[in-house]
């Protein structure tokens, strides 16, 4: 790590030990390390932005289903005007997923998710997470037919 600086010499910790604070920069590092009894706390340009004091955080937002994910995210595109449009990367991976033997396509759920994060209006968490809820609940629906 030639980037990393000693942004702190020593500090105390919540639970008095001392550590040592390394900032890497644009590097995202999470080595678990002790240095003579000193446990080693690494600073990055992700986590520096989160402990900012007097910063104000986002505010706060309803929470993400785990059941009836079809419905919130039809509602969401309809609420932001957002449909999907495939892309020639998106006709591209579809050519060759078929080429390659696998016959699953995506279905208009997962194409609305898709739409919805390419217009900023869900995180890659939040996409991530409907997704998966999304399929767990279709797995769901057909184990119990």
């Amino acid at each position: 790590m030639p980037q990393a600086e000693a942004a702190a010499s020593a500090s105390r910790g919540g639970s008095g030990v001392a550590l040592l604070v390394f900032d890497t920069g644009h590097r995202r590092i999470s080595h678990k390390l002790t240095l003579g009894g000193r446990r080693v706390t690494y600073v990055n340009d992700r986590t520096r932005s989160r402990a900012r004091p007097g910063e104000s955080r986002p505010r706060a937002r309803a929470p993400l289903p785990t059941t009836g994910v079809e419905q919130f995210v039809r509602d969401l595109a309809r609420k932001h005007h957002v449909s999907y449009t495939p892309t020639s990367m998106d006709r591209w991976a579809e050519t060759v997923t078929k080429l390659a033997g696998d016959e699953e396509r995506t279905g208009p759920v997962q194409d609305l998710l898709v739409a919805l994060k390419r217009a900023g209006k869900l995180s890659t968490g939040d996409m991530a997470w409907l997704l998966v809820n999304y399929l767990r609940g279709r797995k769901l629906s057909a184990r119990s037919l």
